[in-house]
């Protein structure tokens, strides 16, 4: 664990994702949080090893970052401590889609 700062970036798809279920705000104040204290990203998020970088660079490592009712799913780039946001889910939401289909 470091206290190097991370650069959050968030995939086009992280955003519609977040947009969509009405959590922009909560996301928003949880990646300040993370900007503010790094560490507290790795206090939260687990290394998940079953996720796989899209480019098979294995530079990036996978994580899920936990806090709340949130999931938000990482990648992050070793090399340079880029941070990318690729999804988030609200589990009270995801479990009540989940039960209706």
């Amino acid at each position: 664990m470091s206290n190097k700062k991370l650069n959050i970036q968030i995939t086009s798809h992280a955003e519609k994702v977040i947009r969509e279920r009405g959590i922009l705000e909560e996301v928003m104040g949880i990646l300040e949080e993370i900007n503010l204290d790094p560490n507290m990203f790795f206090r939260n998020a687990h290394k998940n090893l079953k996720l796989k970088s899209p480019s098979g660079d294995h530079n990036f490592e996978p994580y899920v970052f936990m806090i709340d009712d949130f999931r938000l799913v990482f990648f992050l780039n070793k090399s340079n401590n880029d941070l990318m946001l690729v999804t988030a889910i609200n589990l009270p939401e995801f479990k009540k889609s989940v039960m209706h289909e």
